[in-house]
């Protein structure tokens, strides 16, 4: 199945919408010195990049149920490559901001759209495999992306943006060799809001796209923004070692991705989900505990290899839940209320960093996780 010729476009397409993030983010002290900004306002970064993809990603859902999700992939990442290469060349921090914004439009469909495409592709059992095998490439990819940004940053901080042009031939790949299904055009226009309404009002689907929320606020929030400037304040760690302690969390990523198939025939997909938050909460609480910035690459495992169970498990519950010609719209706006949770999520550790310090603020947050076990656990008895 690894070798399909489609899931391997997929791949790529999946690399090219995580570089956008987590390749940065061992910049963000680098970018704060050098402006001369607050860790805060260097963290925007992050949110300007992620927040189109909470207003835009149903959009493009729709349009790519509409007129197929190739012509909906090419624009966009054609858009990813070039806002994304021009961030190197600005000379301000508010034009940064500005094509940041616009690469985050080209980058608001490419995490939905990937798993569009595999459960177009695949079914059943082979659809929570492929979904664990993409989830690996995306945890192979965030775990060198930080390391090779990093070590480019070495050069300068704007080094990193450079590699957003490997958006253009992953575009061409797309336009030349993806064999994606045809759009059903003969649904009528009001028939099929209808049944996008419908799917919104299950619980399963409102449940699901919660937990998407509550997953990215605790990625994007306590570890990818600020664990940064956690390990510079105790540690001094320059952006080299910063990135390979953010690159050790697709470790647990990538084993547990690829294990996914198995673990699926041993545990249903909510028993794996609620696994998933015990492990978020245990990680968090001991992150700013820990005696050396490389120690850090423990809970960093960990936290990677609860994504690994929990998001497949989310996108395979709502494929299963939604039919097939609403399927983008569906779970585009899952990657809208994601999008929700990687923009709040810097945002909401912020507040919890400046009123309760490092230490009260990974409390918090593992107080958080803790708190939708609890809530899942009771939605299911």
């Amino acid at each position: 199945m690894h070798r399909n010729p489609n899931l391997l476009i997929v791949f790529s397409v999946t690399l090219t919408g995580i570089m956008g993030v987590s390749s940065i983010t061992p910049i963000l002290p680098s970018v704060s010195a050098h402006f001369d900004i607050t860790p805060e306002q260097a963290s925007m970064l992050i949110t300007v990049f992620t927040l189109p993809g909470v207003f835009l990603t149903p959009v493009f859902g729709i349009l790519a149920d509409w007129y197929g999700r190739r012509r909906v992939l090419v624009p966009v990442l054609t858009l990813f490559g070039i806002a994304g290469t021009a961030c190197f060349f600005t000379e301000s921090f508010d034009a940064l901001l500005v094509l940041r914004g616009m690469q985050g439009i080209g980058a608001a469909s490419l995490g939905a759209m990937n798993v569009t495409i595999i459960s177009d592709l695949f079914h059943g059992q082979d659809r929570t495999t492929a979904l664990g095998y993409n989830s690996a490439v995306l945890s192979l990819g965030a775990t060198l992306y930080p390391a090779i940004g990093g070590a480019m940053a070495l050069f300068g901080w704007r080094y990193p943006f450079l590699l957003p042009a490997l958006a253009f031939p992953t575009a061409l790949l797309v336009l030349l060799r993806l064999d994606t299904p045809k759009a059903d055009r003969s649904l009528d226009v009001a028939a099929y809001f209808r049944g996008v309404r419908k799917s919104l009002r299950s619980r399963k689907i409102r449940t699901m796209f919660l937990l998407s929320t509550s997953t990215f606020l605790l990625l994007y929030g306590p570890l990818l923004t600020f664990l940064p400037f956690l390990m510079e304040d105790k540690f001094g760690s320059d952006s080299l070692v910063i990135g390979i302690v953010l690159a050790s969390t697709s470790i647990g990523n990538l084993v547990s991705g690829a294990m996914l198939g198995r673990l699926s025939a041993r545990y249903t997909p909510v028993q794996m989900l609620l696994i998933s938050y015990l492990i978020y909460a245990g990680a968090l609480l001991v992150i700013p505990f820990m005696p050396q910035a490389w120690s850090l690459s423990i809970p960093a495992i960990l936290f990677g290899a609860a994504i690994g169970i929990n998001n497949p498990n989310i996108q395979t519950l709502i494929a299963k839940t939604v039919r097939p010609e609403q399927r983008a719209a569906i779970l585009s706006i899952n990657g809208m209320v994601l999008r929700l949770g990687q923009t709040t999520g810097p945002l909401l550790m912020g507040l919890f960093f400046a009123f309760a310090g490092p230490e009260g603020a990974y409390i918090l947050m593992a107080g958080m996780a803790l708190l939708i076990f609890a809530w899942l656990r009771r939605m299911v008895m």
